[in-house]
């Protein structure tokens, strides 16, 4: 876990989405955010600066673990998401855990099985990585 990942304890839901949001701090989590353009990939979170504070309920919708209400379009959801990335990475700035430009270097994983990184390399390239082998 990170500092920014941490923070989220006892932090208010920025997401709240109508009907779905219950409040209160005691559910509250750093919620990546699902968008390529923020550093999302397949088996890869996006940057941990690229999320939003969100309860239980908002992010279980968010990340579709939940149904969406009638009523509730993706492209809302999506709406008051960027809205709660906007909010909670000003509070970012605020408390020092982000200085609101910099993207942090991810650590390269590696495979316990092979030597090939997983960050950094198309699936094509892992492939050709491992014929080379």
């Amino acid at each position: 876990m990170s500092a920014i990942t941490d923070s989220a304890q006892g932090m208010d839901c920025q997401i709240r989405l109508p009907g779905i949001c219950r409040g209160g701090t005691e559910t509250t989590v750093w919620a990546h955010s699902n968008r390529y353009a923020d550093g999302k990939g397949r088996s890869i979170k996006a940057h941990d600066h690229n999320g939003a504070y969100a309860c239980y309920w908002c992010h279980a919708v968010y990340d579709r673990q939940q149904a969406r209400p009638a009523g509730i379009t993706l492209e809302m959801v999506e709406r008051c998401f960027t809205r709660a990335m906007v909010l909670s990475q000003a509070m970012l700035v605020q408390m020092k855990l982000w200085d609101g430009v910099s993207i942090p270097e991810r650590k390269s994983k590696k495979y316990k099985s092979s030597k090939i990184p997983v960050v950094g390399l198309s699936s094509l390239q892992r492939m050709a990585a491992r014929s080379a082998a």
